[in-house]
């Protein structure tokens, strides 16, 4: 009797624990819906602990815009520790403490209305935390992952692990392992991957996607994926010193405006960077990379293109970063062949370095006057429904290719006279929402 007593009890739980993802699930598939899969296995990437980080990427640095053999320079510290009331997340959790991440943000709704005016803080143990987790709380919040140097990426000792793909999940962003959904959140020093992608079809499967007003503080944190790896949806994104991993299309947008500091990316096949999805003039949408690296993690040299235009307008600039021979030499590349994207598109560089790096002609640098500040691009949904990148992979344009001379940009791209200062881009208050450990270098 006691036997089925908590077998039931448990079924009952489990039930109740699910019941918000089956929910989420029953959206309608993108257009073009291909045969269901009806069976996920998680490849062996999904148990490696705590880091996967190739040695061989981790160097060059960025110091004056000079080489040297340091991942970081300044600012150490670690988070070994949880602060004053937190919410504590331990694999093997104590009392008082969650054996989930999931179930600490459950936790965290019990506090009703009158607890969301504090911030407050979920700090992760180390471990690897298979999960597919929503953040939709309503107060302004703390995810921290522990960490013996927080201002190092490879240091990371907590991962949340997921490995569904668009198809199976029903749409694009439901295929996040984490979805951020609210304003006011800031995450610390956790990997997040999606283990589904690979090359060929089905394969855009995010790691994370974030949508809300200036929500997007993301401190040492890595993303792994293949396609779509992350995805700023809309509002004012801020990532300082992350790692992201993957192939096509691996950071993209349609009205985020994003500054990237000090971060890394590495691909692993051939493809582009960025998709900006700016769709018109007066859509906000701007990635800015700001010392950035570029470099590869299997990618063979020239095969990687800095960005192609997913919408028509689309706006992202390369300042100060070091680029590696993993870029080709025309740097930027078309949506596709016949539906080329790049009237409208706003490609600009300032001031690169390394291998994959080109000196403009003196004709093709020019100075934007579209420095006012972004309008608040709001927490609400695009469309009422989470944009796809359709599967195209980027056909890479070998430098001899006739008519392409050896180093030569791509004809729609530009060199600025000066760089963007991140007040024009994320507002002169950013200070205001952004952790002063983690700021943006002067110039």
């Amino acid at each position: 009797m006691l036997y089925s007593f908590v077998y039931a009890y448990n079924f009952f739980y489990f039930i109740l624990f699910t019941s918000r993802y089956a929910l989420l699930v029953q959206s309608q598939s993108p257009q073009n819906s291909l045969p269901t899969i009806t069976k996920l296995v998680l490849p062996p990437e999904a148990k490696i602990l705590p880091n996967t980080h190739d040695s061989k990427i981790l160097v060059p640095s960025i110091k004056n815009n000079n080489l040297d053999n340091t991942v970081n320079t300044s600012l150490p510290g670690d988070t070994t520790s949880p602060p004053a009331g937190a919410y504590i997340v331990r694999r093997r959790g104590l009392d008082g403490e969650y054996d989930s991440i999931q179930a600490a943000l459950m936790a965290l709704e019990t506090l009703g209305p009158s607890g969301h005016n504090a911030t407050q803080t979920i700090f992760i143990y180390p471990g690897n935390y298979v999960e597919r987790l929503i953040v939709d709380y309503k107060g302004p919040l703390r995810m921290m992952g522990f960490t013996e140097d927080k201002q190092d990426y490879l240091r990371n000792q907590v991962n949340i692990t997921g490995g569904l793909n668009a198809q199976i999940a029903g749409s694009d962003e439901l295929s996040a392992t984490v979805r951020i959904i609210k304003d006011d959140f800031a995450m610390y020093n956790i990997n997040v991957y999606n283990t589904y992608g690979h090359q060929g079809h089905f394969s855009q499967a995010i790691a994370l996607s974030g949508t809300g007003s200036k929500q997007g503080h993301f401190y040492g944190c890595s993303f792994f994926g293949y396609q779509d790896t992350l995805l700023t949806l809309n509002g004012y994104h801020y990532y300082s010193k992350c790692y992201i991993e993957g192939a096509v299309d691996f950071i993209f947008t349609q009205k985020a405006v994003v500054w990237f500091e000090k971060v890394t990316t590495a691909s692993i096949a051939q493809g582009a960077i960025s998709a900006n999805g700016r769709n018109d003039a007066i859509n906000p949408s701007r990635y800015v990379f700001n010392r950035a690296r570029v470099l590869s993690k299997g990618a063979a040299t020239g095969t990687v293109y800095l960005g192609r235009p997913w919408g028509n307008y689309s706006r992202v600039m390369y300042q100060y970063s070091y680029l590696s021979e993993v870029v080709n030499p025309r740097g930027w590349t078309s949506w596709q062949k016949v539906d080329t994207r790049t009237n409208h598109a706003s490609y600009t560089e300032f001031k690169n370095f390394g291998p994959g790096s080109v000196s403009y002609p003196p004709n093709s640098t020019y100075n934007l006057t579209d420095t006012n500040l972004p309008a608040d691009v709001g927490s609400s949904r695009i469309d009422g429904k989470a944009p796809v990148v359709p599967f195209v992979t980027p056909v890479v344009e070998n430098a001899s290719t006739p008519g392409v001379p050896p180093g030569s940009r791509a004809p729609f791209s530009r060199e600025r006279r000066n760089p963007y200062q991140v007040t024009q881009v994320l507002g002169e208050d950013y200070k205001l929402w952004i952790d002063p450990e983690f700021p943006v270098d002067p110039f």
